[in-house]
């Protein structure tokens, strides 16, 4: 069993049990930064987005593998960490229905581009 970092933008907040259950039908351990580090408490409160942005980086450091279920700037800076400390990373678009119209041009922002 691994420790999945699941990097799930906040507008696609009400699939999290569903991919929390997909992870786990794959034998497999869901971290969720959300309910990790709640939005209202982390990024909305006094600890703020960029701090919160630092906690959810190390939670990547210490789950096996980290996976991307949708496209946000918060879930393409989180895999572009895990992708500098070389943790194997999974592509789900099938979660994200916007995944398409959300894509950017990522050679710009973060130096690559997105399948």
């Amino acid at each position: 069993m691994k420790l999945i970092y699941c990097a799930i933008p906040s507008r696609m907040s009400e699939k999290f049990v569903q991919i929390m259950d997909y992870v786990e039908s794959k034998h497999n351990a869901a971290f969720n930064p959300f309910l990790a580090f709640p939005k209202e408490r982390f990024e909305f409160g006094r600890i703020g987005k960029k701090t919160t942005m630092e906690y959810c980086k190390r939670a990547i450091e210490i789950c096996d593998e980290f996976w991307i279920f949708g496209l946000s700037e918060g879930t393409i800076e989180e895999m572009n960490h895990a992708i500098k400390i070389k943790k194997p990373v999974k592509i789900l678009k099938e979660f994200d229905e916007s995944w398409e119209s959300k894509k950017i041009n990522f050679k710009e922002s973060f130096g690559f581009y997105m399948l």
